[in-house]
């Protein structure tokens, strides 16, 4: 399961899951279950260690409105996404899979 939440909202911590990492803000109440869904790229910014932080809005369903934050290695950006650049990746549809709790994202 990977959490959720509506923006506006805190980063406050971080779980790794492979190439697309979910970041968490403790509240039990707003989860992804396993599935996949239509989202939209919010935003994308670089890190300073390298990594790519994605703000992810799922487009429909149950979880619609919900913002995952993911953080991913450039190469796994450019790998699943077609580009490694911020500018580039925002506003694009995409499909987020979740996957024993583990997300992964394609270009929609």
């Amino acid at each position: 399961m990977v959490t959720a939440r509506r923006a506006p909202r805190a980063r406050t911590s971080r779980v790794t899951h492979g190439d697309f990492d979910a970041e968490q803000d403790g509240d039990p109440r707003a989860h992804v279950r396993d599935g996949v869904y239509d989202a939209f790229i919010l935003w994308v910014e670089s890190r300073d260690d390298g990594a790519l932080t994605f703000d992810i809005t799922i487009t429909a369903g149950e979880h619609k409105g919900e913002v995952i934050v993911l953080n991913a290695r450039p190469s796994s950006a450019r790998a699943a996404l077609g580009s490694d650049d911020p500018i580039t990746l925002v506003g694009l549809p995409c499909t987020l899979r979740v996957e024993h709790g583990r997300p992964t994202v394609a270009r929609g």
